[in-house]
C-alpha cells in the first residue's frame, strides 16, 4: 500500500467512527425532545382548566388545600430552577423567603 493511501486510511477511519457515534447519540436524544414537543402540543389543543388560585396569594402555602384541588402543583422559592414545559393543569406558586405566596400561575 502506498504511503498516501495509509495516511488516508488512518485519517478516514477515526472520522467515520466519530460520525457513527455522533449519529447514535443524536438517535437517542432526538426522540426524547420530540416527545416533549408532542406533549406540549397536546396540552395546547386541550381545553384550558380554570386557573383562579388568587385565594392563595398573600398567605403561607396551604398544601392540604392545594392537594384538595386535585391539580399538580409546585412551590417555587426565590431563585429556584424549574422546567418550562407547559402543563395547563399545573399550579405554580412563587413564594418569598418567608414562605408567603407572592404569585400564582398555571402552566
Amino acid at each position: 500500500m502506498k504511503k498516501s493511501h495509509k495516511r488516508m486510511v488512518v485519517i478516514t477511519v477515526p472520522v467515520i467512527v466519530t460520525l457513527i457515534l455522533f449519529g447514535g447519540l443524536l438517535a437517542l436524544i432526538l426522540p426524547a425532545a420530540g416527545s416533549l414537543e408532542k406533549r406540549n402540543l397536546a396540552y395546547a389543543d386541550a381545553p384550558k382548566p380554570s386557573c383562579d388560585f388568587s385565594k392563595f396569594s398573600g398567605h403561607e402555602v396551604d398544601e392540604a388545600a392545594l392537594e384538595a384541588t386535585g391539580r399538580e402543583y409546585r412551590i417555587l422559592p426565590p431563585g429556584s430552577m424549574y422546567t418550562e414545559d407547559y402543563n395547563p393543569r399545573r399550579v405554580n406558586l412563587d413564594v418569598n423567603d418567608e414562605g408567603i405566596v407572592i404569585s400564582v400561575w398555571c402552566g
